[in-house]
Parts: structure tokens; sequence; C-alpha cells
């Protein structure tokens, strides 16, 4: 009798480690989950993401992470104000200075690529790309209620100009992407 009430009373001990072992597994695994989709919700839901009318009011760019699950926030124009040539043409990215890229629409364009993250709002050491001449110059943003600072430099943010772009609401109709 006595072994098998020992056997028996091993299986508790076995069943109880169990028992423990896979109660710790599912919390870390909620914890980890929970981390998991906080972080997600947190970078989905940063001040600087989202449509934002440029000052001369000439486009909207929308401003997320560059891809699912990325770090770095990217921008591109989602709407236009005029993103068609008066003969009805799409108005392209001409300028480019990559010959191979001066067909791609100006709706859709990537006008920011590469911005880190660098508190609540702010993102800093990315680029920004001006598709009136070609150029591409450093890029910071920051992000304050429905204004976004957006300053764009050579070298050091000290030799820069600083724009100032507003919230909007969404992208508006008339910017076709092909």
């Amino acid at each position: 009798m006595r072994w098998e009430d020992g056997q028996a009373s091993m299986r508790g001990v076995r069943n109880r480690r169990k028992s423990v072992g896979s109660r710790l597994g599912v919390r870390v695994w909620l914890g980890a989950t929970a981390l998991l989709c906080s972080s997600a919700l947190s970078a989905a839901a940063d001040p600087a993401f989202g449509h934002w009318m440029t000052e001369n009011k000439r486009a909207i760019v929308e401003i997320s992470p560059c891809d699912a699950g990325s770090p770095l926030a990217c921008g591109r124009i989602v709407w236009s104000i005029a993103p068609h040539h008066p003969d009805g043409r799409l108005k392209t990215d001409a300028q480019n200075p990559d010959p191979a890229l001066r067909n791609r629409p100006i709706c859709s364009l990537p006008l920011i690529s590469g911005l880190e993250a660098a508190g609540t709002g702010a993102w800093r050491n990315g680029t920004i790309y001006n598709a009136r001449d070609g150029s591409a110059y450093a890029v910071q943003i920051e992000a304050e209620g429905d204004a976004l600072a957006v300053r764009g430099y050579l070298g050091l943010p000290l030799f820069g100009q600083t724009q100032t772009w507003t919230r909007e609401p969404g992208p508006r109709e008339g910017c076709p992407t092909g």
C-alpha cells in the first residue's frame, strides 16, 4: 500500500508541477502578447501618424510606419491639388535624378523615408524628397496637436527650414494612383 501511496503522491507532485509550469507559460505568453500589442498600438497611435496638409496646401501626406512592424516612419503623397497636367496626363516624378523613377505618379509618391523615433510624436534622421527639383534633404518631424513641424536641412538641423503642416481627417478624392 505504501508504495502505491508514494506513487500516487509523486503523480500529484508531477501534476502540480505541470500545472504551475503551464500556468507560468500561459502568463509569460500573455505578457509577451500584451507587450507586442501595446507597442504596436502605441506606434499606431503616435501623434505624428496620420494625414497632413503641406504648408502650401498643395498636397496631403500620410505619415505611417514604413512597413508593417517597421520601427521606421515614412510619408507618401495621398492627395495633390493638381495631379494632372492641363492636357489630362497624370503628373509624374519627372525631375527625379534616377531616370527609371521619372514615370512614378506624384500621387502615392514616397516623400519621406527612414524616420527614427525620438520620443512620442518626434522622429529624426529621415530623408525628405523634393519632387520639384529631384533633391533630397535630411528631415526631422515633431507633432504637437494638429500641427506637424517638418524641418528639412543639409548637414545640421540648424541650417534648415521648418514648415508647419496641419492635420487632415484623411485623403481627399482626386488623386489617382495609376
